[in-house]
């Protein structure tokens, strides 16, 4: 892996998969709860598929495999579309908004990562 100068550090993009992971398992379940559009099926794809590859990309930066530029390139593209799925269901929910947040945040920082890598 070749770094470049990156103002964060990947201690604190594992913290921010892992909160990813955290927010989008939570929201899942609220979303299951309150039923109708936040239960559909590609809104619970969307933050499954999140919470996988924040997972995933978490193990990948710990161990610092050389796949860290591919991996997090690809959880920053998932994230994203997780934000805007949430984001359009939040409607003053402090719940999705949390998940948007936090999908936000690692989004930004895989992105910050893997152009380090380049």
């Amino acid at each position: 892996m070749t770094t470049t100068t990156s103002s964060i550090s990947i201690r604190e993009c594992i913290g921010r998969c892992q909160s990813c992971v955290q927010e989008c398992l939570r929201c899942m379940n609220h979303c299951l709860n309150m039923g109708g559009d936040h239960a559909a099926y590609d809104h619970q794809c969307a933050m499954q598929d999140c919470a996988d590859i924040c997972e995933t990309t978490a193990r990948y930066l710990c161990r610092e495999s050389p796949q860290i530029e591919q991996i997090c390139t690809v959880c920053a593209q998932i994230c994203h579309h997780c934000a805007i799925s949430c984001s359009r269901l939040s409607e003053n929910d402090e719940q999705m908004d949390a998940c948007v947040r936090s999908c936000n945040a690692c989004e930004e920082a895989c992105r910050e990562i893997a152009a380090s890598c380049k």
